[in-house]
């Protein structure tokens, strides 16, 4: 049954689309500022970017949890988030500091149930100045549970189905939108009772606190789930979750349980009628839905400007509990998650460099992070590591929450980081170090080793950045700019780099590499056994 607060709700939808259409028109691209060019970046892992190599193997790397973790944790009972801090949300770099959208959950209150009961989770905003020590401000902005000193972020109007979120909230803060009412956009899951499956809304902002709907055509068709937001090569993505039963199948029509697909659109408006089959999970077997393992949630996405990375969440069915007693508790329950790492070269299709490694595992069973890991479009650069943020879910929690003023549960959603070295999710090494004395006619003889890029041609000029470990001057790496036949350009002498770093610049060419040159890069190791580690290389514009 509906509530009365619903059924007034869905009756002033028809009028929406006038409002929504004279406060939010579609910009015109007139007088555009021309974008700033983005710097590209080949990774070791891509192997669609630097496809030929020779006698070199890859080491996909883990990244490690902070040891203070969780850097955010759930409010006091009676809070916007006292049930739990699920970063089902976006981290982002803007302004000096670092800006948190997450999805808060609230503990059910008999006095306040539209504020506290499913299917409404508020999206909340956090900052920070290190990306490890977190603020919640009081934004004053909505009220909840009849005050507004609280984190939540404003929906108008405030009065529509849509503007009730329940589930995953992407950001994107867009500087190629002319408009600056339309600078900061959002997509977040919003359950639709009258049709009883989630959908995916769309909002806009100035300054990423303040929202209104961008529209409220449901243009999934049917139910999706989304996780990401991204703007790739001038058409925004949103990418997420179908179950089987919902269009989440394999090409030759065979559900797949959970799988990760995607829309586009070129205005953030107008989406496509159909939806991409962007990734299924590794050695997937066909089992009924949610007993088998399944691609979770699509993928946390961090757009790098000419690739994209990605973190998704492998679901182990297997694992799932099915006695009466515990199915009393929660139908998932004892379910396991853990994370793996996928990248794509448009956007489209998904694909993991080493199958089935797993990136994120959770913590043992009396850890904050046991049982299952939740990925976040949350990932970010220091000058020497990148941090990526996550949440817990803890599958053995009941899935109806005690309401107040029973205690919170003792283990529940909070948000922690992760770390490894600056864009060191992986690197190449030599195969082959070391020859035996009677070696295999089978085997290579020798330990030369090399990576040849695909052809580049790049419409600024820019200088070359290797991020590496392990090069010295006794065992420098050799970089080059080579044509088809891997010959030296004229006018660009191979280049010694006998220095680590993560960002060690080149000096190859006069004044570094020109723009509209057409050309591949070969980087050679050093020979004998010595054996750095090639993580990425940059073209930074100049």
């Amino acid at each position: 049954m509906f509530s009365l607060a619903i059924c007034a709700r869905l009756v002033r939808m028809a009028f929406l689309p006038v409002f929504l259409a004279s406060s939010l028109p579609l910009p015109s691209r007139a007088g555009t500022p021309p974008a700033k060019p983005e710097e590209q970046v080949f990774f070791s892992f891509d192997d669609e970017s630097l496809p030929w190599r020779d006698n070199l193997h890859l080491t996909l790397v883990a990244p490690r949890k902070y040891e203070g973790n969780p850097v955010l944790k759930r409010g006091p009972q009676g809070s916007v988030d006292g049930n739990g801090a699920l970063l089902y949300g976006t981290v982002i770099q803007d302004g000096g500091k670092y800006r948190m959208w997450y999805i808060g959950q609230p503990q059910p209150d008999p006095k306040f149930p539209e504020d506290t009961n499913p299917p409404y989770r508020p999206v909340c905003y956090a900052e920070s100045q290190d990306g490890i020590h977190w603020d919640k401000p009081a934004l004053g902005l909505v009220s909840f549970c009849g005050r507004k000193d609280n984190n939540i972020v404003s929906i108008e109007p405030a009065d529509h189905p849509f503007a009730r979120p329940d589930d995953f909230v992407s950001v994107l803060r867009d500087e190629g939108d002319p408009d600056p009412a339309r600078r900061y956009k959002m997509v977040y899951i919003a359950y639709l009772p009258q049709v009883k499956h989630s959908t995916a809304v769309r909002c806009v902002s100035p300054d990423g606190l303040r929202w209104k709907l961008a529209s409220t055509d449901e243009f999934t068709k049917g139910h999706f789930e989304n996780t990401s937001l991204i703007k790739f090569n001038g058409l925004y993505y949103v990418t997420g979750q179908n179950l089987g039963r919902a269009g989440g199948h394999r090409p030759d029509g065979m559900d797949a349980g959970r799988t990760m697909t995607a829309f586009f659109s070129p205005d953030f408006q107008h989406w496509s009628n159909g939806r991409a089959l962007c990734f299924i999970r590794s050695g997937y077997e066909q089992k009924p839905e949610s007993q088998g393992q399944e691609l979770h949630m699509g993928a946390g996405l961090w757009n790098r400007g000419n690739v994209v990375l990605g973190l998704y969440g492998r679901w182990y069915g297997d694992h799932i509990d099915t006695t009466p007693e515990k199915k009393k508790i929660s139908f998932l329950y004892d379910l396991k998650i853990d994370l793996g790492f996928v990248v794509s070269n448009d956007a489209i299709h998904y694909r993991e460099p080493v199958p089935d490694f797993v990136m994120v595992g959770p913590g043992a069973d009396d850890a904050w992070d046991a049982r299952a890991i939740l990925q976040a479009q949350a990932f970010c650069n220091t000058d020497t590591e990148t941090y990526i943020w996550y949440t817990p879910w803890n599958t053995r929690n009941p899935a109806k929450v005690p309401p107040v003023p029973a205690p919170q549960l003792p283990v529940t959603h909070n948000i922690g980081l992760l770390t490894l070295r600056r864009d060191g999710f992986g690197y190449l090494s030599k195969h082959v170090t070391d020859i035996p004395e009677k070696p295999s006619p089978f085997l290579r003889k020798d330990t030369e080793a090399s990576v040849l890029s695909k052809p580049v041609t790049l419409p600024f000029a820019s200088t070359l950045i290797l991020n590496i470990d392990g090069a010295s001057p006794e065992a420098p790496f050799q970089v080059s700019l080579v044509d088809d036949g891997e010959q030296p350009l004229p006018g660009f002498a191979p280049v010694k780099v006998g220095q680590s770093g993560m960002r060690v610049p080149v000096s190859i060419g006069e004044h570094g590499i020109p723009a509209g040159l057409k050309f591949r890069v070969k980087v050679q190791w050093p020979g004998g056994s010595a054996n750095p580690r090639f993580y990425a290389l940059y073209f930074q514009p100049q």
